[in-house]
């Protein structure tokens, strides 16, 4: 708790500068699955608002205890995998996420994985969500709430080459992800630094939670019309206050 209230992540968030915007409050007494889009190539909005608390004074949901989850292939790199550790981060394998919320934690993950960092172009949000399921069926075995979050402007702070769909070099990346859980996009920042990330502002805007009921003997039906509440209510979320954020022109794909 002391590593993720240091004043250098408040710092850091302020060289973008990143604002966190909450529609709703959420309750202490359940655990929440808070489902943030877009990935982009670090997931900044994700990171530091949830993992780092560096938006706010305090915990960003009070009473809530809340860990951030990235890619297991991560957690195979010696000292980042101890970084990690120590600031209550963990894998997003289902065994990990069910444990957490069965003893009343909340978590943070980025939905769209390692295949939304290869689409991470600015002005357009590509969300690899059609598919992915798995998040509401652990939803409804353990009963937690899924809070909608989109990050504006998470897509802009790098240049993303997205290479064309059958080409050798998404091949090569695509490969890599079914592999590892991970991949390498081609992205650059700063022009005298290409892996810091430009200064551009992203704004956080947290949706109301939909709730779940608990159904551990959950059939595909129900994680189907789960899926599909909250698809529509993270469209609702994005159209609502992608201008009110400063980012009118954003348009959104589901993919």
């Amino acid at each position: 708790r002391v590593l993720r209230r240091l004043p250098c992540w408040r710092l850091f968030a302020r060289y973008f500068p990143l604002e966190l915007r909450k529609t709703a409050e959420l309750e202490p007494s359940k655990p929440y699955i808070v489902c943030c889009h877009p990935h982009g190539i670090i997931g900044f909005g994700t990171w530091l608002n949830f993992g780092m608390h560096a938006t706010v004074q305090g915990d960003v949901f009070p009473g809530v205890n809340l860990h951030c989850l990235g890619a297991s292939a991560w957690f195979y790199i010696p000292l980042l995998r101890e970084f990690a550790l120590a600031h209550a981060m963990g894998s997003v394998e289902k065994a990990t996420v069910v444990t957490i919320l069965g003893r009343g934690d909340s978590v943070a993950i980025n939905l769209g994985g390692a295949r939304e960092a290869l689409d991470a172009s600015a002005g357009r949000y590509v969300l690899h969500l059609r598919r992915r399921k798995g998040f509401v069926r652990c939803a409804l075995e353990t009963g937690a709430s899924l809070v909608p979050v989109m990050s504006f402007g998470e897509n802009e702070v790098f240049s993303v080459h997205v290479a064309p769909a059958g080409s050798l070099v998404r091949r090569l990346q695509d490969g890599l992800t079914s592999l590892t859980g991970s991949t390498i996009p081609i992205f650059h920042g700063l022009p005298y630094a290409p892996l810091l990330p430009k200064r551009s502002p992203i704004v956080t805007v947290v949706g109301e939670p939909i709730e779940v009921p608990l159904k551990p003997d959950c059939t595909a039906e129900d994680v189907d019309r789960i899926h599909a509440v909250y698809v529509n209510a993270l469209v609702r979320l994005f159209e609502d206050h992608k201008a009110a954020a400063g980012f009118s022109h954003l348009t959104l794909t589901i993919a």
